[in-house]
């Protein structure tokens, strides 16, 4: 269980505790601005470190410690009533956050065994009550953060989903009626190209039609004209025939008898 709390090297090779801002400044009895300050200029130490997909500060248990053993030896008469107010505001925290609150109580007599257990192993040095709940209330904030990344990603999942649903559902109405537009549209296109094809065949009939029909008519006027010919000649000849017989002398013509 000890694995699953942040630890770092220190130059000494002791494994250091860290602490979030948050309880750094519960302890101390500061704001966050002051904890970040105090970081950035030095009068703390810590270090940043990624929680979830946030970079955020950590900062030192023996830097805490260390402010807390100045505090004692200039104010020793306030020592109960900043650990009374230490406690106060882990109450507070605890309270606004259900799901931290109900981890809290399953695992906090564990983790603190363990804790001890292992400070007393690693560092040989005796466990004050203050440095057990420095601690815990580093293992709980992370797990905390821990337990907030997972609150917002189910939140983000709840929220977003829907509208990611919506959209995708929205997306695949305007690509169906699109998709639908444009068959409706080649569908038209394919009946205009096939009606035309139609027409043209119509049109290659009427020609067919209208070359036999003229072909036809050019040979029926050609076999009247050669009728017309024929009976012309005809009465040509018989004319002729008479106006010979008329132009014969009379003589001729009684002893043609």
């Amino acid at each position: 269980m000890i694995s699953d709390i942040e630890q770092v090297e220190t130059e000494t090779g002791r494994a250091e505790k860290l602490l979030s801002i948050k309880d750094a400044a519960a302890i101390l009895n500061l704001d966050k601005k002051s904890i970040r300050e105090r970081l950035l200029n030095g009068q703390l130490l810590g270090e940043k470190k990624l929680v979830g997909d946030r970079e955020k500060w950590f900062v030192h248990s023996h830097s805490i410690e260390s402010t807390l053993a100045k505090r004692r030896a200039a104010y020793p008469n306030q020592s109960d009533t900043s650990q009374s107010s230490h406690a106060t505001a882990n109450h507070n925290s605890n309270q606004s956050d259900s799901a931290v609150q109900i981890l809290n109580v399953i695992t906090a007599t564990a983790f603190e065994a363990d804790l001890e257990s292992s400070l007393d192993q690693r560092t040989g040095l005796p466990i004050r009550q203050n440095a057990s709940e420095i601690l815990r209330g580093e293992w709980y904030q992370q797990e905390k953060a821990r337990i907030e990344d997972f609150i917002e990603h189910a939140i983000s999942e709840q929220v977003l989903q829907p509208l990611v649903d919506r959209l995708s559902a929205e997306a695949a109405k305007q690509i169906s009626a699109a998709t639908k537009a444009a068959n409706d549209e080649l569908e038209i296109e394919r009946l205009k190209a096939k009606r035309l094809e139609e027409r043209v065949f119509e049109l290659h009939e009427e020609k067919v039609e209208l070359e036999v029909s003229m072909h036809q008519e050019l040979e029926l006027l050609q076999l009247e004209n050669t009728a017309r010919e024929t009976s012309v000649a005809e009465q040509l000849s018989a004319l002729t025939q008479k106006l010979e017989s008329l132009e014969r002398p009379w003589w001729k013509k009684l002893f043609s008898k």
